[in-house]
């Protein structure tokens, strides 16, 4: 009986033995330092309404900094005509205002600069010009004078702004056009040391994704240079679907001259629409042959030739 009280006493001894062992890894889990999180200083100084008058148009807006404009009515000006300014006008009428505030920062003077909002911004400025010319009536003499604004602090920094126009434009649902957004990523890689990978997460993008969109506008400003007459920026579509062709890519990577020459056929208007760099990447894929290549090329070499005739040419082939 001694025996077994003893060998209950030693499977009980065992058993506390484990359960502080148990306890003590417990403790050990536990005992973890957490991570601590960053929380990010609000950008925001202060929500109030701006008179017009006091509102400056960005000319680094990225969908007009290629122009380099520096005059407020110029801006003005391509705002309406070119960025639906226009549209824009007609909204803001039928609603009585603007419903949507605008990111400004101030500036000098009293002044403060329109960081996200300057096509409402330049519509609402047109609605003023067009009540100060007697061609419109408001129905008191506040209506349109003044913008509901979100105030950014002033001491912000170029890639924190950048970060934030990136969540409204980049993948907000007011999005850019692609140009813009591989404008906004060329300055966010060459001036903020951002990564693609980064820009990727904050936006839930893929890195290749935004890669393709940097090299994209990589080749835009080379093309801009290499035919300084032609409107480049319009030309960013053709070199994004150049970068979504593995094809095009692998050929540009054993010939150095290749991209060149893809850009004389679109200078020479060979190439007239982005969805035709589909058509020259098939030239180049597994399907094709050296001989039905060798006919296309013969047809895009050809003085006034044309990417339709070399695919008709190839196909025939």
């Amino acid at each position: 009986m001694a025996h077994r009280r003893n060998a209950k006493n030693v499977k009980s001894a065992a058993n506390t033995k484990s359960a502080k062992k148990i306890k003590t890894s417990k403790k050990i889990k536990t005992s973890k330092k957490a991570k601590q999180i960053a929380i990010e200083p609000s950008l925001i100084q202060c929500r109030k309404e701006i008179l017009i008058e006091n509102l400056l148009l960005d000319p680094e807006n990225y969908r007009i900094k290629y122009l380099k404009l520096k005059k407020q009515s110029d801006i003005k000006e391509q705002l309406l005509l070119h960025e639906d300014g226009r549209t824009m006008v007609k909204k803001i009428l039928s609603a009585g205002q603007i419903y949507e505030e605008s990111y400004v920062i101030p500036t000098r003077g009293g002044k403060y600069l329109i960081l996200e909002g300057n096509t409402r911004g330049a519509a609402q400025k047109k609605i003023n010009d067009l009540i100060a010319d007697g061609n419109l009536i408001p129905q008191s003499k506040c209506d349109f004078k003044k913008v509901k604004c979100i105030v950014l602090k002033p001491s912000l920094s170029n890639a924190k702004i950048r970060r934030l126009l990136a969540e409204l434009h980049l993948a907000g649902k007011r999005q850019w056009k692609p140009t813009s957004k591989g404008a906004m990523i060329w300055d966010m890689i060459n001036e903020d040391a951002e990564t693609f990978q980064s820009i990727g997460d904050l936006l839930g993008s893929s890195k290749k994704n935004i890669e393709d969109l940097y090299k994209a506008y990589k080749l835009t400003i080379k093309f801009g240079k290499k035919y300084p007459t032609l409107n480049f920026t319009h030309f960013f579509s053709y070199w994004h679907e150049f970068y979504k062709k593995d094809n095009l890519q692998k050929q540009a990577a054993n010939d150095p001259n290749f991209i060149d020459w893809v850009m004389q056929l679109v200078a020479d208007k060979v190439i007239t629409e982005h969805k035709q760099m589909r058509v020259l990447g098939e030239f180049y894929g597994t399907g094709s042959t050296p001989e039905a290549l060798k006919k296309a090329l013969e047809e895009l070499n050809k003085p006034g030739g044309h990417i339709s005739k070399a695919q008709e040419a190839y196909v025939n082939f």
